[in-house]
């Protein structure tokens, strides 16, 4: 996530699952949350997507824990059956 204190708790095996998606062409995305971070990443034609929280997100790109103050949000997918999706986020406001 590009926060040293946020990364400290990832996958421990996280090399390993990068590996193993990238042995599968019919992978287009990985989507996650609990991150309370919105984040688009693409790694070996994969998309790696996390999701804000629905309640407070966490300051992006620092050392140690901060509150953004953004508001809550939440990722929306379209699925296509050729395989493509479209994504984004929608920051929840009043």
């Amino acid at each position: 996530m590009g926060s040293r204190w946020l990364d400290s708790v990832g996958l421990v095996n996280h090399k390993q699952l990068t590996n193993l998606l990238a042995r599968h062409p019919a992978v287009r995305g990985v989507v996650w949350g609990h991150v309370h971070q919105a984040s688009d990443r693409t790694q070996n034609s994969i998309r790696f997507l996390s999701t804000p929280s629905t309640c407070a997100q966490f300051l992006p790109n620092t050392e140690t824990f901060a509150l953004d103050k953004r508001p809550p949000g939440y990722r929306w997918l379209d699925l296509r059956p050729d395989g493509t999706f479209s994504t984004g986020v929608v920051w929840v406001t009043n």
